[in-house]
């Protein structure tokens, strides 16, 4: 008996990997040359006001979450939505071909904008976020 028209598993399992390796080399070459991790752990109230500039201080006064190439929804960021300093919506996608695609937007609130001005965020600390987004180690 011969064999059924079309490709192996094997060979689509091999062709699904060879993707993923494409798409972790463009998203290397995408971000260059990464910082190093992270060694220490930052405090909760120094790591969150370095996660409130990261997000609102220099992006703008939104950022969307929960997308693919984009930060998950942390725990830092719910307690950050839970002292009232950040507003998290669903917002209808802006992609006209799948129009039923929602995303996560967090948006900084005065209060947030306030606290974000009296912090004095470090260089040290913004270097940690920083490093902790591009090494995938954002809590």
């Amino acid at each position: 008996m011969g064999r059924l028209a079309g490709d192996s598993i094997a060979r689509q399992q091999a062709r699904t990997w060879k993707k993923r390796v494409d798409q972790a080399r463009e998203d290397k070459a995408r971000w260059g040359t990464l910082p190093a991790a992270p060694l220490a752990v930052l405090g909760a109230a120094r790591r969150q006001m370095a996660l409130l500039w990261w997000l609102c201080g220099d992006v703008g006064p939104s950022a969307t979450v929960g997308a693919r190439g984009l930060p998950p929804l942390t725990p830092d960021m719910r307690a950050l939505i839970k002292k009232g300093y950040l507003t998290l919506a669903r917002h209808s996608g802006y992609m006209p071909l799948n129009p039923s695609r929602r995303d996560n937007v967090l948006t900084i609130t005065p209060a947030g904008q306030e606290a974000l001005a009296a912090a004095h965020v470090t260089q040290a600390e913004k270097a940690y976020i920083i490093a902790a987004r591009m090494n995938r180690m954002l809590r």
